[in-house]
Formats: structure tokens, sequence, C-alpha cells
């Protein structure tokens, strides 16, 4: 019984470190929030008929996101979800019809990742070559039934679910 005690005072020990690492990941990945809004764009199109708005992303991280889904208000989904992407420009993503730069592309959510945001040497050096590499990510989305006061984006970040919450551009919209 003697010669047990220094194991099982040795197992409580590694159990107890073991368990505090465990939490302290779980801590900093539920404080951990990798997406940061960086802008919204509206348009409506000439005859007023609806709008479409553009909220530009950014990856602050070092591991690639993964869009799942966008949801307006209280949980509804707009006529429109689209990851738009810009590609060796240094135009941030927008939606402006007719006029939307031909570098920045729209395609399914879940097409591409986000990947971590770019150094401004980076950048410059992708403009200078004109490689086809993103520069820039946002979100485009149609949604016309009221008007918006929230926009929920549900992603993934090293594999684990992640939901962004977006309502500080939304303050003042107003029905058009």
């Amino acid at each position: 019984m003697i010669q047990l005690l220094p194991f099982t005072r040795r197992s409580f020990v590694i159990g107890a470190c073991a368990l505090a690492a465990l939490l302290g990941v779980v801590i900093w990945f539920d404080r951990a929030d990798p997406m940061r809004n960086d802008g919204l764009t509206t348009y409506t199109d000439p005859v007023g008929r609806f709008k479409i708005y553009t909220i530009m992303l950014m990856n602050e991280s070092r591991h690639d996101i993964k869009l799942q889904s966008v949801q307006v208000n209280d949980g509804e989904m707009p006529m429109i979800a689209q990851l738009g992407v810009t590609y060796g420009s240094g135009h941030q993503v927008q939606y402006i019809g007719d006029q939307t730069d031909p570098a920045i592309r729209f395609m399914e959510l879940r097409a591409l990742p986000i990947r971590p945001k770019a150094s401004e040497e980076e950048i410059r050096a992708i403009i200078a070559d004109r490689s086809p590499t993103p520069t820039y990510y946002g979100v485009m989305f149609r949604y016309d039934r009221e008007p918006v006061r929230q926009v929920t984006i549900r992603y993934t970040y090293y594999g684990l679910p992640k939901v962004k919450h977006i309502r500080s551009w939304f303050e003042f919209e107003v029905p058009f």
C-alpha cells in the first residue's frame, strides 16, 4: 500500500495538469474571435426594388476559417448569400451591380476558406505581380423582408463551429 501512494500522487498531479490544460484550451477557443468585420457597403438597384449588403471580413488568425451559413435578424435566411473574394487587386469586396470590379468573384459560401490576412507588403507584391491570389474577402447577401438588425455568420475554426454576430453596421437601418 505504501508503494502505491507515490504513483497515485503522481497520477493525480498529471491528471490535474492535463485537466487544467484542457480547460485553458476550451476557454481560449471560446474567447477567440478570429473573424473581424471590417465594413459594410449597400447597393440598391436602380429601380429601388432590393438591397444587397456586403460585409468585408478579415481572418486575423493563422488558420483558415470556413464559412457555413449567413442568417439575418432572428435566424432568417437571406434570399442570396455568397462569399466574395478579390483576386490580385487592392479593392475590398463590394457588390455594386454592373460596376462590380472584375477582380471580385462571388461564389457559394463554402467554396473557399478565408485565409489569414495578408500583410500590406504581401498584398502589394500580389498586386504588382498580377497574381490571381485572394487579397480580400467578404460576404454578400440580399434581404428585403424587413430592416436588417443583425447578421449571424456561422463558420468553423480549427474544424470546430463558431458564431459571429454583427450588429454594429445596422443600428440605423431604415426600410426603403
